[in-house]
């Protein structure tokens, strides 16, 4: 599995200066990855940095955003409680898979069009893998032009240094609605490769990785439910079932954050800032052209991968 290749570019590290006051009902005792982010006082997060909707510098507001951005701050939000966030920041996130753009007026509909072309990727990765396997599978002759970062490759791109941009989908995506005039590129629909995007963690620390893959699953499971940024507090105040009482901690006895080393209402902790799944979609992919109806990327129901383990 892929996890948030988008680092390999740039490692962008954002201290999240936060409180640790409001950790009380805790029944399990911190240790490894957990204790030290809780000793530290902050958690620090990276992310690539350079693709919109995924996470960027705000220019207007010098603030790290995006998709992987806000489960940054999901996670703080877990571990620290209602804090303060100055700046930004986090199982699968986002089903992704390598993909092809090329220039509008190139008149391409799909790979079979692309023999004898020139190809912009980035030097030393799978994509530089895949994309050779793909054309050489067709007996193409193509030319590969790299690049050591994701930005840089765009630009060559736009230059008219190389007739073809591979990347994954979401990057292809994000750095077409950054362009002067997205209409000149198109993403074609073929898809090279499965790209399964997760945050990730250092082997062995089975306790650090329950609570972020309990995040996770909290942005998740709070969409099914209905619970948004905006209702949450009523939820938790006046939970209307016992399946959504489980899952805002009302009862701290046997609470899922009891377990995890966490308050019992981290979930809503993790909602009030940021949102469910849906609305940090909604918020950042959506915008740079990635629909999510009828992908990977829907909630189980709606025939996608989207959805959590039973909260109990």
């Amino acid at each position: 599995m892929k996890v948030l290749r988008r680092a390999w570019v740039l490692l962008v590290v954002l201290v999240l200066l936060v409180s640790v006051s409001g950790l009380t009902g805790a029944q399990v005792e911190a240790t490894g990855k957990l204790k030290e982010v809780l000793d530290r006082g902050k958690l620090l997060c990276g992310v690539n940095g350079t693709v919109p909707g995924f996470s960027f510098l705000n220019p207007d507001t010098g603030e790290m955003v995006g998709f992987d951005a806000d489960f940054c701050r999901a996670l703080a939000a877990a571990i620290f409680g209602e804090a303060d966030l100055k700046a930004d920041f986090g199982p699968v996130i986002f089903y992704d898979g390598q993909g092809l753009m090329v220039r509008t007026d190139l008149g391409v509909s799909s790979i079979e069009d692309l023999n004898g072309s020139s190809i912009c990727t980035l030097a030393g990765t799978t994509t530089e893998v895949n994309i050779t396997d793909a054309m050489t599978s067709r007996g193409f002759e193509f030319e590969l032009i790299p690049f050591e970062t994701s930005a840089d490759s765009m630009s060559g791109f736009e230059a008219g240094r190389c007739d073809v941009l591979t990347s994954d989908k979401s990057q292809l995506a994000g750095l077409r609605s950054a362009a002067n005039d997205p209409s000149q590129y198109v993403i074609l629909n073929d898809t090279l490769s499965k790209e399964p995007l997760a945050p990730s963690w250092l082997e062995g620390d089975a306790q650090w990785g329950n609570v972020v893959r309990w995040v996770v699953y909290a942005t998740f499971q709070a969409e099914e439910f209905g619970i948004t940024q905006a209702n949450a507090a009523e939820m938790a105040a006046n939970p209307p079932n016992p399946e959504i009482e489980r899952f805002v901690g009302a009862e701290a006895e046997g609470a899922l954050g009891g377990f995890l080393g966490l308050s019992p209402d981290f979930a809503v902790n993790v909602i009030k800032a940021v949102g469910n799944y849906g609305e940090i979609y909604e918020r950042h992919i959506t915008p740079v052209g990635i629909a999510r109806e009828g992908t990977a990327n829907a909630q189980w129901r709606d025939g996608g991968l989207i959805f959590a383990p039973a909260w109990r």
